[in-house]
């Protein structure tokens, strides 16, 4: 890998110094250059991280907000966060990728790095987490136009660990899973492209990976397909397994090249009474999530707190009229909060 390329040269260059007249002194041992990089993060999940929410409204929302720009920013692009996309309607998968909606509209399957905007959900009037998140790294100073970060949005609406045609359940029907089948190549051909595109003097950083995603697995009347537990008693067992592979496979991206630390930022499900997944198992899943990343297990792992009932400190976004998927304020918001728990955690350094 590029690191490791750098240390080699160093060493030769030390090498060469020492033979044309002994050891070199500190003032004429160059210092080494800062590593150049750049920022990546994976976003997957299901249809609240793929995105079902219409645009409409957003703008009356980001007023509300004190946001004076939308114009200039979402509406235009942003070229601080480049994103490429694919996502699917509900029982629309396939294996040629026919039904995504994708920023590469010749080849689907191929990614394409656009300028962040409304767009990158479901189709061409709706829009992600990707919206929030880039707005507010951008607004922080966090990403620029010279130094722009990179999403790479993989999102299936409706997909969870034991669904049938859209599922990541990947130990158990590998030639099956969306990870195995679409995510993993999709990542490696978005970090080549993101090489391409910044040189190769510049290291590409896989530095976290953005799930929403646990209304398909909070009904814990039904039996998962690998034994008589519930979903939600099997959710931590398979997520865990999703990340690890993640990790192992893209290790060589990684800080240090080391899996461990690409940052995973879980996001919480709404947990309101009248939802259509049912309130107390979103809670019960909810508290999985949190216990999990508070436990100290991982020191990598975060969590959202984009709900109320399991976290008293956390924040219950609104629902738009199905009772599924957030309003526009509610889905900006939960963008900003992922970019809250990168930029806290000061993940791009």
């Amino acid at each position: 890998m590029k690191n490791k390329r750098l240390l080699l040269l160093s060493a030769l260059s030390v090498l060469v110094l020492a033979g044309c007249g002994g050891n070199p002194s500190s003032s004429e041992t160059p210092t080494p250059e800062p590593e150049k990089y750049v920022n990546v993060f994976l976003m997957c999940g299901q249809s609240n991280m793929e995105g079902n929410t219409n645009v409409s409204g957003l703008k009356d929302a980001m007023t509300k907000a004190g946001y004076d720009d939308y114009d200039d920013t979402v509406a235009k692009g942003m070229p601080e966060v480049r994103t490429t996309y694919m996502g699917v309607s509900y029982g629309q998968l396939a294996e040629d990728g026919s039904g995504l909606h994708s920023s590469n509209t010749e080849n689907k399957l191929e990614p394409k790095f656009l300028d962040t905007k409304v767009g990158m959900g479901k189709d061409d009037n709706c829009f992600g987490p990707e919206l929030g998140a880039a707005y507010k790294l951008m607004k922080e100073e966090k990403a620029t136009a010279d130094t722009p970060v990179y999403f790479v949005k993989s999102s299936f609406s409706g997909s969870g660990f034991a669904q049938s045609g859209t599922d990541w359940n990947w130990d158990v029907s590998k030639e099956k899973g969306i990870y195995q089948n679409f995510t993993k190549q999709y990542l490696q051909k978005s970090l080549d492209a993101i090489q391409q595109e910044v040189g190769e003097d510049v290291n590409v950083r896989l530095t976290g990976f953005m799930w929403h995603q646990g209304e398909s697995d909070s009904d814990n009347n039904k039996k998962a397909e690998w034994g008589n537990k519930s979903k939600i008693d099997l959710y931590k067992e398979r997520l865990s397994a999703l990340i690890e592979t993640l990790r192992e496979d893209f290790a060589s991206y990684a800080k240090d090249e080391d899996g461990a630390n690409i940052a995973f930022i879980d996001g919480c499900i709404n947990d309101a009474d009248g939802n259509s997944w049912g309130g107390q198992n979103a809670v019960d899943l909810n508290k999985v999530k949190i216990d999990w990343a508070e436990s100290g297990e991982d020191p990598m792992h975060f969590v959202v707190k984009s709900c109320t009932k399991a976290a008293p400190d956390g924040v219950t976004l609104p629902l738009g009229g199905d009772k599924m998927h957030y309003n526009a304020e509610g889905e900006f918001k939960l963008g900003e909060m992922y970019a809250d728990i990168i930029i806290e955690n000061n993940l791009l350094d």
